[in-house]
């Protein structure tokens, strides 16, 4: 049989195997989305008491979450694209650090190399790390609804690092997860939140503004990969975004920065 035929086959099985897998672990997780809107619905209708402190998720809860945000990050067109670029930036660094000047080729620079190495994630290495993050559901009461997209766990760094970027181990990463156009997860590395935000820490439940909305929504915009939906079909702010920013358009824009 041809090696091509082969490749073909091969990748068959494997998307198969996948899709299979991601189904399995979607019904897992379903249940647990249904239980979040649900207790949402009803701690939502009262307005006069403080719920900020309820207990939404248990600690498996969080457990089997984590793996699912961790393989819906990694599937997406979005993150092969952010691999590719990622991937070809270290052999970029590597080979200009090398032709450069080889006498400073040193341990320093490795180690630079090795970093955005790690930054290459797998399902169980983000998912231990989530476990150990801070977890609060976000109500969105405001006019604006959540978009979501084809790239749907979302990544802000609220630390800027310069030389590789962010990555879900990255000091003062937050992750944002829409689970419907009301409701959402967000995930904070937690010494960030000591240091800057150290109430946020004992809440489990938190009441999202206008400017909230439209952050997060703004922020779907630029991790999108080609598709983004609203539960109203209104995209008035992804185009006033494309106006301003029409790199955001381009499915191929630079995503990786190696300095």
């Amino acid at each position: 049989m041809p090696d091509e035929e082969n490749k073909m086959i091969m990748e068959l099985l494997n998307n198969q195997f996948l899709e299979k897998a991601l189904s399995e672990i979607e019904s897992i997780n379903a249940p647990i989305f249904k239980k979040i809107i649900q207790t949402l619905n009803v701690l939502n209708s009262f307005s006069d008491i403080d719920y900020s402190h309820c207990k939404i998720l248990s600690q498996a809860e969080i457990i089997e979450l984590s793996f699912y945000l961790a393989i819906q990050y990694l599937r997406t067109e979005e993150m092969r694209i952010i691999t590719k670029q990622l991937t070809e930036s270290i052999f970029k660094s590597i080979a200009d650090k090398i032709l450069s000047n080889s006498d400073e080729f040193k341990q320093e620079k490795l180690v630079k190399i090795y970093h955005l190495m790690s930054l290459i994630d797998t399902p169980e290495k983000i998912a231990s790390i989530l476990q150990h993050y801070k977890w609060v559901i976000a109500i969105n009461n405001t006019n604006i609804p959540f978009y979501t997209s084809d790239a749907p766990v979302v990544l802000y760094p609220h630390i800027k690092h310069s030389f590789y970027g962010y990555g879900f181990a990255t000091k003062g990463i937050e992750i944002f997860f829409p689970l419907s156009p009301k409701y959402a997860v967000i995930i904070y590395e937690p010494t960030y939140l000591m240091e800057k935000i150290p109430s946020l820490l004992k809440k489990t439940i938190i009441k999202l503004t206008e400017e909230n909305a439209l952050f997060y929504n703004d922020l779907m915009i630029h991790r999108a990969a080609l598709q983004l939906f609203s539960n109203t079909n209104n995209f008035q702010l992804v185009e006033k975004r494309i106006t301003t920013s029409p790199y955001v358009a381009d499915k191929y824009r630079k995503r990786i920065e190696v300095k």
